[in-house]
């Protein structure tokens, strides 16, 4: 019976670890669908949301992995891509947009982060082709940020 308990005891605890090193990601999801209803209603994405839960994620994160100047390297890379983008092709894409993908780019690898984006924009392109072609609705802008949302839960479950 005492063998048991500890074994017992022992794997709650590693239990209790290993959903405590994913916390970081709750705190993204829980973040992301409060971005999503800002965007939606208001069409912005709300700093006093995004900074502090952005902080307060990667705390969490680095508190469980290692930290390296190497993984700021795809944030970098994003902000300078999508300033290149927004000289060419003004108000093309949302600087809310934006700063959402570099905290997310913080947390996952390049690869998921291209699958992010893919599956945002194929989502944000179903979601406007049903409104224009068989609602028959007129869209000028579109928030972006409910769809990063469906696809950081789907990339971060699947990959």
């Amino acid at each position: 019976f005492m063998v048991i308990c500890q074994t017992t005891n022992r794997d709650f605890w590693l239990f209790i670890f290993y959903r405590y090193a994913y916390f970081y990601l709750l705190i993204l999801w829980l973040m992301s669908l409060a971005l999503s209803l800002t965007d939606m209603i208001y069409l912005t994405v709300e700093p006093i949301i995004l900074y502090p839960l952005s902080f307060i994620s990667f705390l969490c994160y680095y508190q469980n992995y290692s930290f390296s100047f190497i993984s700021l390297g795809t944030p970098l890379f994003l902000f300078l891509f999508f300033f290149i983008l927004d000289y060419f092709l003004p108000n093309s894409f949302g600087g809310g947009d934006v700063k959402l993908l570099m905290v997310y780019s913080i947390f996952l690898s390049f690869i998921q982060l291209l699958y992010l984006i893919l599956i945002a924009s194929l989502l944000g392109i179903i979601f406007f082709f049903i409104n224009s072609k068989l609602l028959k609705k007129e869209i000028y802008r579109l928030p972006f940020v409910p769809f990063l949302t469906v696809s950081l839960i789907f990339v971060s479950c699947v990959f």
